[in-house]
């Protein structure tokens, strides 16, 4: 599937989290089971809480075909990693970005029954923002990574797209991520591109696991979330 290169922004999504942000906040962890409420109070400063704004899924039903063929809804939640802003740059290994201090997970269902989740991360490429749409089974395990906007040249696309982009699927956390060991060797006109997409892929599988931490936030965000598939 080719990425939309439609550049304008759609807005969707975004104009929501000044209201997002006004309500309580609730403890949590990545799964797909909501908090029972009965959790403590949560450590560290959560009266300022910075996120950059979080790119939204812009073909959820498409995708959902490919990697989640029996789901129907989903459902959306922002995490709030900002109480452990000493770990991330640990769980990352480099210097966290604004965009690092949170999670906006879209938990995907087949009927009421959860089947795994979804996260886009917005990066920078060689020529302009990559949109990079990952997959996750309830284990962690990635199902798919795709691009659902990108600047690049057409060379470009055609060297990640297709093969190279599959080899993610079935990979976990503990995967080096590097080609030639667990994913395809590159064209070398598109190194940089897939470094850029694996950055983002690596970054999703961390902060899952800083989300399992009781000092995370959690929030449902019904007026954001896809809904029907």
């Amino acid at each position: 599937m080719r990425p939309d290169r439609d550049s304008r922004r759609t807005g969707q999504g975004w104009r929501r989290f000044g209201a997002l942000f006004a309500g309580m906040f609730v403890l949590g962890s990545p799964g797909c089971s909501p908090s029972d409420g009965n959790s403590t109070a949560p450590v560290g400063d959560t009266g300022r809480i910075e996120v950059a704004p979080l790119c939204p899924w812009r073909n959820p039903s498409e995708d959902c075909a490919s990697w989640f063929p029996a789901a129907d809804r989903s459902e959306a939640e922002l995490q709030i990693l900002s109480a452990l802003r000493s770990e991330i740059p640990r769980v990352l290994g480099r210097d966290p970005n604004p965009e690092d201090n949170a999670r906006y997970v879209h938990r995907v269902f087949a009927k009421d029954r959860c089947v795994g989740e979804v996260v886009v991360r917005r990066v920078k490429g060689p020529s302009g923002s990559l949109e990079v749409v990952v997959a996750l089974s309830l284990d962690g395990t990635l199902v798919g990574v795709r691009l659902q906007r990108a600047r690049e040249p057409d060379a470009v696309l055609a060297a990640v797209d297709g093969t190279w982009l599959a080899a993610f699927r079935g990979l976990k956390q503990e995967a080096p991520l590097r080609p030639g060991v667990d994913l395809p060797v590159v064209s070398p006109v598109a190194v940089t591109t897939a470094d850029a997409i694996t950055a983002a892929v690596r970054t999703v599988l961390a902060t899952r696991e800083l989300a399992t931490d009781p000092r995370a936030l959690r929030r449902p965000d019904p007026d954001s979330s896809v809904g029907t598939l």
